[in-house]
């Protein structure tokens, strides 16, 4: 829908084009009875290769565009530097693991090595940007595109799903549109140079025509474009609209997989262009953050009844889109994504999220978080239901809790390895230093887990895992740290109860985090340190600290946040910042070390105390 790496073509034209697509399904009495359904079906040589949105057998089509473009940056201009791809990347990569990138001379590359280098768990429809070849430069640089798809596609066969030469050529209002014969022979050179299925992509209003039948006889599968706001439907049309137009589209080419490769809803236009073919007159639906999030409620939930595999357009905003940096800021063009330019989640992403992936809203928190350590645990005994119950009272943002696996693996909430501390197993007969799994866990939920702290709290069991969550899921974010107990357990026990997006994981066990990471890629991790020895040596004190060498360590475990102990520093937080990491402490009681610490710009405390914490927050001086 949108050139990226041409000069757009005047907006008078291209928008009245668009009005006039517009005008043409409206005299259509319905979507489906657009364009001719094809008679005949060829396929490309070697047949149809299917389009597998997949990642170790889980489906992953709810994906999104990616640009890693920031103010300032734009296609054949100043480039994103490795760390602003990264950084890009990380982020995308708590919400999506399906993404889509437009050209592979731009930035493909190091975006691919980067994903590999980091173990993201991220897949790209790689695109291949065609231009017309008015010019022999023109031609040169199609061919330039055309090598590297195929040369990446080959370096990253297990990253790359699929190439799209070409995107929105065909299309009658596209400011490049191309030659169709030239778009089939770069189609035929990168499926005769690679191994995934080819596509192109482009506007529903190209594939609904008959002209597009030369095409589909090229390619894998069709990707195709349809935008509800810029087709003029209002909020509660947008996603009957959709789907209408994805029936049709595959009722036109039923011998080919259909999905949608854009698709989105803008925060903002430009109100002023009301002439034909302008923005305010084509969109006349709202266009706010409460309109995208109305509209992102309905899209997630369309595609996942429909299991379509769907790019979202666009993970982060880009001004030099549209009139380019100088024009209106409030342009469409430059307002698809659900980030802003500045990579904070607006405020329609962030309140889809809390609906839907509640623990992906922490990594965005405004304020440092306050984590109940093992539940209130100066109310009432650690790692049971009324602490975390007491817990919930005061408000903390996440509750923190042990688990240990019994004899017959059922994971239960307790901090140490053995129950002589926190149970009446000695006085019920069990030797000292029992430990937890040495015991079944129908015997362990006839113990005492309370009357150690206070008679009030006799009686009170060892909670079951699940117990816990249910208690702790009802009101907060469960901060699980595991202590014992194999990643597939977890992930299973996780994924059973749909709880993948609502918790974070911690251990002190980075091969565990690595483990999990690769089995439950959506959980939020926090990588707790600092370890006690390296390479089979103590370390002092100073070599605890938090320092560049800790973070390279933990780089590939997947985490979101480094969970340390009091061995940091203002350059430790700042460096771990600049990677995309919080950091937060434990297990911090006083105030004036918590308010030291937040001097520091931590982004979260652990503590037995939350309301003392929390207090210290209040009068906390400013990083």
């Amino acid at each position: 829908m949108t050139a990226r790496f041409q000069a757009p073509s005047p907006l008078h034209v291209r928008r009245l084009a668009w009005l006039v697509a517009i005008v043409l399904l409206a005299v259509s009495s319905a979507v489906p009875s657009l364009g001719t359904p094809s008679t005949r079906s060829v396929n490309p040589p070697g047949g149809i290769r299917p389009l597998v949105a997949e990642i170790d057998g889980r489906w992953i089509g709810n994906g999104v565009s990616f640009s890693p473009y920031r103010r300032g940056q734009a296609p054949g201009g100043a480039m994103p530097s490795a760390d602003e791809i990264l950084e890009d990347l990380r982020i995308v990569a708590r919400h999506w693991n399906f993404i889509r990138m437009y050209s592979t001379t731009e930035n493909a590359a190091p975006t691919l090595r980067l994903i590999r280098e980091h173990r993201l768990p991220l897949r790209m429809i790689l695109g291949a940007w065609i231009a017309p070849e008015h010019t022999p430069e023109a031609r040169a640089s199609n061919r330039r595109e055309i090598e590297a798809a195929v040369a990446l596609a080959n370096e990253y066969p297990d990253l790359v799903l699929a190439v799209s030469v070409g995107n929105e050529t065909q299309v009658h209002w596209s400011g490049h549109r191309s030659d169709t014969g030239a778009l089939i022979d770069h189609i035929r050179n990168v499926r005769g140079g690679i191994q995934q299925p080819v596509t192109t992509a482009d506007d529903y209003n190209f594939w609904n025509k008959p002209e597009a039948r030369a095409v589909v006889d090229e390619i894998d599968f069709v990707m195709l474009h349809a935008y509800a706001l810029w087709n003029g439907r209002s909020l509660d049309e947008a996603m009957a609209w959709t789907s209408d137009v994805y029936d049709s589209i595959c009722g036109l080419h039923p011998d080919r997989e259909v999905i949608i490769g854009e698709t989105g809803w803008a925060t903002s236009h430009d109100a002023t262009r009301t002439s034909p073919g302008g923005e305010a007159a084509l969109m006349t639906a709202e266009t706010s953050v409460d309109a995208q999030l109305a509209y992102l409620r309905r899209h997630y939930a369309w595609v996942e009844e429909r299991r379509v595999p769907t790019l979202l357009f666009e993970a982060f905003d880009e001004s030099w889109k549209g009139s380019g940096p100088s024009g209106n800021p409030l342009e469409a063009e430059k307002n698809w994504g659900v980030f802003t330019e500045q990579r904070q989640p607006k405020p329609s992403f962030l309140a889809l999220l809390r609906e839907r992936a509640p623990a992906q809203t922490v990594p965005y928190a405004q304020r440092p978080l306050v984590i109940a350590h093992r539940g209130f645990s100066t109310a009432a005994p650690e790692n049971t239901l009324p602490a975390f119950a007491a817990a919930l009272e005061t408000g903390v943002d996440l509750v923190e809790l042990d688990y240990h696996h019994t004899s017959d693996g059922v994971p239960v909430v307790i901090h140490d390895t053995t129950l002589d501390r926190t149970t009446d197993a000695l006085a019920l007969g069990l030797r000292a230093k029992t430990r937890v799994d040495a015991v079944p866990q129908e015997t362990l939920a006839t113990f005492d887990a309370g009357a150690w702290f206070d008679s009030r709290f006799s009686g009170t069991p060892v909670p079951t895992l699940d117990q816990a969550l249910d208690v702790v899921q009802r009101g907060s974010v469960t901060l699980i740290e595991r202590k014992a107990g194999d990643a597939a357990t977890l992930a299973r026990v996780l994924r059973t109860r749909s709880l993948e997006h609502a918790v974070v994981v911690q251990s002190f066990d980075w091969s565990f985090l690595r483990e999990l990471h690769a089995l439950a890629p959506p959980l939020l991790l926090g990588a707790l340190g600092p370890h006690d020895v390296r390479d089979g040596s103590p370390m002092s004190q100073d070599e605890k600290t938090l320092d560049a060498a800790w973070l390279d360590a933990l780089a590939d475990t997947g985490a979101a946040f480094v969970v340390w102990n009091r061995q940091i520093t203002a350059d430790s937080v700042r460096l771990a910042h600049a990677r995309g990491l919080q950091v937060w402490v434990y297990t911090i009681d006083e105030p004036d070390t918590a308010r030291a610490l937040f001097s520091l710009g931590i982004d979260g405390i652990i503590t037995n105390n939350p309301p003392l914490i929390r207090q210290s927050l209040a009068t906390r001086p400013t990083p």
